[in-house]
């Protein structure tokens, strides 16, 4: 059977603190009051928490639109050729606005153009903002 050996840790939980802890304890407990070193936050006087602002990656939404735009111009322009060749066998011509879905489709392709636009351009301006703010740092 093995010995235990007792290392100085074993005995640290034990050690009661000093007289000077507990006083700045107290004294600590009792001075709640703030004084003019006292930092005060903007939540202690409005009451409110303050919100962190959300960073919005304008690079990341602008290439979601764009991988958008580009399946979606793929699909506006195949489904009209196919269209159109299915009708050129019965003598007939095909629009690329035939059909609900096909204008549906060349909308949605017109609105995420439009995303891909607005976010590469709010993408460029908070980055020169971000760089003035570093410049006057």
């Amino acid at each position: 059977m093995r010995k235990k050996v007792s290392s100085p840790t074993d005995n640290a939980a034990t050690v009661e603190p000093t007289d000077d802890v507990r006083a700045a304890e107290t004294i600590a407990e009792e001075d709640t009051e703030p004084t003019a070193e006292t930092p005060v936050s903007v939540e202690a006087v409005v009451g409110k928490p303050e919100k962190a602002p959300t960073k919005i990656r304008w690079g990341l939404l602008g290439g979601l639109c764009a991988i958008f735009v580009f399946y979606l111009t793929i699909g506006f322009i195949a489904a009209w050729l196919i269209l159109n060749q299915i009708a050129a066998q019965t003598s007939h011509t095909a629009s690329p606005f035939g059909t609900w879905w096909q204008v549906a489709v060349f909308v949605a392709d017109i609105v995420f153009a439009i995303g891909v636009v607005g976010s590469y351009t709010m993408m460029i301006l908070s980055g020169a903002k971000r760089r003035k703010e570093h410049v006057t740092q």
